[in-house]
């Protein structure tokens, strides 16, 4: 969950950052839709990527995942 916590305190900045001016020059309405829809698709990204899913994996994890892998196959 560590490089979880450092995107979002990270994207917090950016995000107001570029919201302000996209509200202005949008609208407020059509930028809450804008950014429900964009979260919508990362989330999606998220929840099928399975290298995204397991970034914060150490290696003891990724070799006994790896050895129960090649248990299954058989």
């Amino acid at each position: 969950m560590a490089i979880f916590g450092s995107i979002i305190k990270l994207s917090s900045p950016i995000g107001l950052a570029a919201a302000g001016p996209a509200a202005d020059a949008f609208g407020i309405q059509v930028w809450f839709i804008a950014a429900g829809v964009l979260i919508f698709i990362s989330m999606g990204i998220g929840l099928f990527n399975q290298e995204l899913r397991q970034l914060d994996e150490g290696p003891c994890q990724k070799a006994a995942r790896r050895s129960d892998d090649l248990w299954f196959d058989h």
